[in-house]
């Protein structure tokens, strides 16, 4: 009976070692759940602060390029409007230019005009003087017939 309660004492001692293996391995269990499941927390928290870098420093590049976009194109706009001030000029000019030359132009035709209309009126009286005399030649001539006819 002593071997039984050796036996009996030695069983509930093992039973009691496997209880308490089976307990610390259900800690062990829960313990290593309850760590993978900080650790999958801790991994989506970890790539939601990445996502959040990822984002801020793709918005900084985006707004880093579009500053350098806004000032090349200030300064393009610049260029092109003093490029257009510059055309501008350039027309006016062009145009004061084209204005001296008709009224240059005018002015001349102007005194081509006067010069051939006074050596045309001159050509004219000349011609008109010289047909006078002839014809007061003529008169003369014929006068001169009359007056030897009527003293015969």
């Amino acid at each position: 009976m002593f071997e039984q309660q050796q036996n009996t004492g030695k069983s509930a001692s093992l039973a009691e070692k496997y209880a308490n293996a089976v307990g610390q391995l259900s800690d062990a269990n829960d313990r290593a759940a309850h760590a993978e499941h900080d650790l999958q927390v801790e991994r989506i928290t970890r790539q939601d602060l990445i996502d959040e870098e990822v984002a801020r420093r793709v918005a900084e590049a985006e707004e880093r390029i579009r500053k350098e976009l806004e000032a090349q194109l200030a300064d393009k706009t610049k260029e092109l409007e003093e490029r257009n001030k510059a055309l501008d000029k350039r027309e006016s000019e062009v145009d004061k230019k084209a204005e001296t030359i008709a009224q240059n132009i005018s002015e001349q035709v102007r005194q081509q005009m006067s010069a051939a209309k006074t050596r045309f009126e001159k050509t004219a009286l000349n011609r008109l003087a010289d047909m006078f005399d002839m014809f007061m030649q003529a008169f003369i001539a014929l006068g001169d017939k009359d007056s030897s006819k009527g003293q015969e």
